[in-house]
């Protein structure tokens, strides 16, 4: 399968008697690229690719054969696990690092989840603590983006809420100076 991303390179096995060979890479009709490696770029997923070598020698008729036509899939994004920082209690701001990604996304969406349920309304990359995910694990799922790639969906693990001390008095000192 011929994918966004990829690198192609041309098999043309042995000419006899040997020749001069060009390339010819085409997207539909369009030539792409006359090298005999191609990196297919994002912009080619869902079209047909072509490969058209010629080969030349003087005193022998130029010789064209095309590949047969192949349609480019989109591309792989590939992410590590996602991250959760920050202080795991209520009242406290949690943020999402993604991770690694590649090839980099161009936009990411988030969705935080309480337990296994989603959080209405929790799709930024931070995520302020409420009452109601005290003694719960809060996760985070990262989605990355990029056209001609098939969007990829990593999830961090779940971090668990904490109980906070009700009682936290300020300190006093006392003693003879």
């Amino acid at each position: 399968m011929i994918t966004a991303g990829s690198t192609l390179s041309a098999s043309v096995g042995a000419w006899s008697p040997a020749a001069t060979l060009s390339y010819q890479w085409k997207l539909g009709s369009k030539v792409v690229s006359t090298s005999a490696t191609w990196v297919v770029p994002a912009t080619a997923a869902g079209k047909s690719l072509t490969l058209s070598v010629a080969g030349s020698r003087t005193g022998y008729v130029t010789t064209t054969k095309t590949s047969v036509a192949a349609k480019v899939a989109s591309g792989t994004i590939t992410a590590s696990k996602p991250a959760i920082s920050g202080t795991p209690s209520v009242g406290q701001t949690l943020t999402s690092k993604p991770g690694s990604w590649s090839p980099s996304p161009s936009a990411f969406t988030f969705q935080w989840y309480r337990g296994t349920a989603k959080i209405g309304g929790a799709t930024g990359s931070t995520y302020k603590v409420a009452s109601a995910d005290r003694g719960q694990k809060i996760s985070v799922t990262v989605t990355g983006a990029k056209s001609g790639y098939t969007a990829a969906t990593r999830a961090s693990d779940g971090v668990l809420i904490q109980n906070a001390l009700a009682a936290t008095p300020k300190p006093k000192i006392t003693g003879t100076a």
